[in-house]
Order: structure tokens, then sequence, then C-alpha cells
């Protein structure tokens, strides 16, 4: 990626910070997208790492996929009250450099929560932020119904070797085995709007079966806090 192409991405993505809008904990921030719902499809970014993020202010509207090096950029046509906001008719898109179909597919998914095929946004578009304590997560609902979830960290695995943590059988319909090579100690299952369903502290141990019989089916996230601090998350479907 050349240098002018790079300032432009960051352009892009960053030039709204700093500016207010109706509700003041959606600027200013990154929103990296955990799942997106359109005409009944969800899809979720393809591997761990994959961010998807969405920053808006009160003028622009830019979505950025790193990994690929592509952007989608708009402009906030007006936000109505603290819930509601438009969007300008066309997108400017930057493509990237991604060959692999199956990142081109999820990219053009979240896209098209928003726009018809980079034309005629799905306006208007609800929004609501809430926190459980951990992150903040933005809901945003299109004129069809769709929906978007977002939180406001990449909720992945700093400082801890992905192998060295393990979650099995996954999907799981009633028991789930968690095993850590560093000490556990709590556990805590959310489900992909941010609502705490079940924790278990006071662990001690590097490794635990836990009964979701219970959940309803889905995904959910699995957060475990380490003796030491670090969070370790993953994705667990109950069947």
């Amino acid at each position: 990626m050349t240098l002018l192409r790079l300032v432009i991405l960051l352009f892009i993505l960053f030039v709204s910070k700093g500016m207010d809008a109706q509700d003041p904990n959606l600027p200013d921030r990154d929103w990296y997208l955990n799942y997106a719902t359109v005409d009944g499809l969800t899809r979720e970014p393809p591997f761990p790492g994959f961010e998807a993020i969405l920053n808006l202010s009160a003028t622009q509207f830019n979505i950025y996929h790193p990994y690929c090096s592509e952007a989608l950029s708009s402009t906030v046509l007006s936000y109505e009250g603290t819930d509601v906001f438009q969007l300008e008719e066309d997108a400017i898109l930057l493509l990237g450099f991604c060959g692999e179909p199956a990142y081109n597919v999820f990219m053009g998914h979240h896209y098209s929560f928003y726009y018809h095929n980079g034309s005629f946004a799905k306006n208007p578009f609800t929004y609501e932020i809430t926190s459980n304590g951990q992150w903040s997560t933005l809901e945003i609902t299109n004129a069809n119904g769709d929906l978007a979830v977002y939180h406001d960290q990449a909720l992945a695995v700093p400082g801890i070797d992905k192998n060295s943590f393990g979650m099995f059988p996954n999907p799981a319909e009633e028991m789930v085995t968690i095993r850590s090579a560093a000490i556990l100690g709590e556990i805590s299952f959310y489900d992909l709007r941010g609502r705490l369903i079940y924790s278990q502290g006071d662990l001690n141990t590097n490794e635990i079966s836990l009964d979701i019989s219970d959940f309803d089916p889905g995904f959910y996230l699995t957060v475990a806090k380490t003796e030491n601090g670090e969070l370790i998350t993953r994705k667990l479907y109950k069947e």
C-alpha cells in the first residue's frame, strides 16, 4: 500500500474525530462490528482480528476494514433526537486489496446494511448505546428492520497465545469445557447485545466444565479472566 493511499484511508476514518453528535457517547470512538443481519442473513467478521470499524460524527459516516485497506465514506444528513440519524444517498467506496472471496462477501454485507449498491441509503437508522461495565454496545437498526451490533473495543486476546486457551465442544448443546494454560479466576457469558447471562468467579483452576443447557440457542461471548487480570474472549455457539 502506498503512503498516499494510507494517508487517504486514515483521513477517511479519522477526519470527523472530535466533532459533536447528538448522543455524546456515539462520536470520538471506533465501533467494532460484532455481527450484522441483512435480509435475514447474519454475518460476522471472517476471523478474529478482522476488524470492521464504524466511526460516526456530527457530519461524517465512515466504515473501515483495515485488513483489506478498504473504506466506505458518506455524510450524515441529520440527527433526529438522540437515537436517529440519516445518511446521504451516495457513498464513496475506496476499494482495498483483498483477493479472498469470503472477505469481500463479508465487507459487501457490512456495506449493504447501510446502502443498496452504494446508493439509496436505508434511512432512517435508529441506534441505542448500552454498557455492561466492561464494554459499550451500539445497536443500529435500518429502515428495513435489519440489525448491526458493534462494541467500542475489539474483543481480542492481547498477550495470550490463542493456542493456550481452548473451549470445547463448540458448538455445544449442554456442557462446555474451558481449558487454559493460565490460571482462570472468573468465567462470564454475554449475549451478543452485551447482556450478562452467566458468571462464575473464584475458580483458581486451569479447566472447568459448565452446564449451558439453559442458554437460548445462538452466539455468546465467553470472557475468561485470568488470575493476572488478563481478559480472554471467545465466541461460543449454543445449539
